[in-house]
């Protein structure tokens, strides 16, 4: 295996400076959340006019896609795109930018690669970017933020639109720059791909889920009030949305939540199921319905309490909290697909009353545990 050698760095410890500027909703994340539909419109504008100027599409071999947390969520969601749209001798892979630093071998045989990173300033992200640099392989950047750390070092850099978060549990930046990836790819694809297509409906899209899922979700979290864990089901195009959604309801609203595939929790997960969990599903494919349906089924058997988020039936059924996503060319799904996470993490936080811009850096011993490390 290529590592890193000896270069053994950590970044240094920081003192944190959450946003403690709102004690009360509305916090800054519902801002942030209600502002996506037009982050998304904003974004594409610049990038489709100008993408293929940033970089020669990968005519063949891999892109690497990576980053950390949201941005490695993003990265994993725009990877799933690249395959869908491009395909081919072309192919994209994501990996956190952990394991690029940790294992220099991802980096090899890549003739691409695209980091994620709100601030442009991430730690991890900026070592990754030195092992793409070190081997010559053209870069580019996705950041709400310029300049940047990053941003210094790459001559392409796309910046989203009014994606820079006054939270700290992150949303707008996530939709901003898969809005990003979405444009460069179908750029690249050509106008004649039905995905150039499918980029005028994003921003309505992430408007309608802003806009139909801020009270069903407030009603939602109020009957999980009960609930100490939680499981977020996702496979195919759901796992990011899956995997971005546990980790919003643990930065906001506190829970200790795991995510697992659709057809593998019915092997073996449903034994650390019981009245105190909620098992969440997203849908993206007829299958994952029919297996999410029965999975969610069995929890409520051991008392556990479902909510489920159908992308293929087009309508609610009478099953206990199944919600319609809506439509969208399946490949750019997360970007509207996540928002309903958003709003369960957003309303389960206020009625935890907890602040959900901040991570529990309220409070002094999470404040102290946080001061230990950088990022």
């Amino acid at each position: 295996m290529a590592s890193r050698g000896d270069d053994l760095r950590l970044p240094p410890p920081q003192i944190p400076r959450p946003p403690f500027g709102r004690k009360r909703h509305p916090f800054f994340m519902y801002g942030m959340i209600r502002s996506q539909a037009e982050a998304v419109r904003q974004t594409l504008r610049p990038i489709v006019s100008r993408a293929d100027k940033l970089a020669d599409p990968p005519h063949r071999g891999r892109t690497l896609l990576t980053g950390m947390g949201t941005s490695f969520h993003a990265a994993l969601a725009s990877a799933q795109a690249f395959n869908a749209v491009l395909g081919g001798e072309r192919s994209a892979e994501a990996a956190a930018a952990f394991d690029v630093w940790e294992n220099q071998a991802l980096v090899a045989g890549a003739s691409l690669a695209i980091a994620y990173s709100e601030s442009g300033g991430t730690w991890m992200t900026l070592r990754a970017l030195e092992a793409v640099q070190r081997r010559r392989i053209p870069a580019i950047l996705i950041t709400a933020a310029r300049p940047s750390s990053s941003a210094k070092r790459l001559a392409r850099v796309l910046t989203t639109r009014q994606a820079r978060e006054s939270s700290w549990t992150h949303t707008v930046s996530m939709t901003a720059a898969l809005a990003a990836s979405y444009a460069l790819i179908s750029r690249w694809a050509g106008r004649g791909i039905a995905a150039f297509d499918h980029l005028a409906r994003l921003p309505d899209a992430v408007g309608e889920a802003v806009e139909a899922f801020e009270r069903p979700m407030k009603k939602a979290a109020s009957g999980l009030q009960g609930i100490s864990k939680a499981v977020v089901l996702g496979s195919s195009f759901g796992e990011p949305i899956a995997r971005e959604g546990a980790l919003k309801l643990r930065e906001a609203a506190g829970l200790g939540v795991a995510t697992c595939g659709i057809e593998e929790f019915l092997h073996g997960f449903l034994p650390a199921v019981d009245a105190q969990t909620a098992v969440i599903a997203v849908a993206e494919s007829s299958a994952q319905l029919l297996r999410a349906r029965q999975a969610l089924a069995a929890s409520r058997q051991v008392r556990a309490k479902t909510l489920l988020f159908d992308a293929v039936s087009g309508q609610s059924s009478r099953a206990p909290l199944e919600f319609s996503l809506p439509s969208i060319y399946a490949p750019f799904s997360a970007a509207p697909h996540v928002v309903p996470f958003q709003w369960l993490a957003y309303w389960l936080a206020v009625s935890r009353r907890r602040n959900p811009d901040v991570m529990a850096l309220d409070k002094k011993p999470y404040f102290k545990a946080r001061s230990s490390f950088g990022i």
